[in-house]
């Protein structure tokens, strides 16, 4: 199994167990700063992602002598945070920036966020399809996943599309005038 080479987890285990003690030290940071503060809608979402990303990096720790057991443990890791987890992170961050850049009230950014959250988690998940050849899985699920794999940056465009065209209607002044 040695000769197997784990694209995207090739460190050694001791630099895994060192990147699960930083990422354990600064979840709790975080998660402590969030419990302090107030708890909204964004700190919620970023707090799922970044607890989701640790959780799936454990599967890196574990490195079978079956390639296709070794696989699928790989596959937990590398997709499921490009196409799951990810999205969550990405999306807090969107709508804060959203939130800060743009004015729009929160209830909308809010709304746009569970609606990200939803739309980004189904087809994310569903567009992880395309590696189902490896299960045996029929041909259709690889053009399938890779439809649902290409709709994952809807929800997020649609988020930026709304809060712009919400501050190019209304008429009043926004104190950053930068952005």
């Amino acid at each position: 199994n040695s000769l197997v080479i784990r694209e995207f987890l090739e460190q050694p285990l001791w630099v895994k167990l060192g990147i699960v003690v930083a990422a354990l030290i600064f979840l709790y940071n975080v998660s402590m700063t969030v419990m302090k503060g107030r708890k909204t809608a964004i700190t919620n979402v970023l707090l799922l992602g970044l607890w989701g990303i640790a959780i799936f990096f454990l599967f890196a720790l574990y490195n079978p002598a079956n390639l296709t057991v070794d696989k699928m443990y790989w596959w937990y890791v590398v997709h499921l945070w490009v196409e799951g987890v990810w999205e969550l992170v990405m999306a807090a961050v969107l709508a804060y920036l959203l939130l800060k850049l743009t004015g729009v009230d929160r209830e909308v950014v809010d709304k746009w966020l569970y609606v990200i959250v939803a739309l980004s988690l189904f087809t994310g998940l569903l567009g992880t399809a395309h590696h189902y050849y490896w299960i045996g899985l029929p041909t259709y699920w690889q053009p399938l996943g890779n439809i649902f794999g290409s709709l994952e940056i809807l929800p997020f465009f649609g988020v930026v599309l709304f809060s712009f065209s919400m501050v190019w209607k209304r008429r009043r002044d926004h104190p950053n005038s930068a952005a």
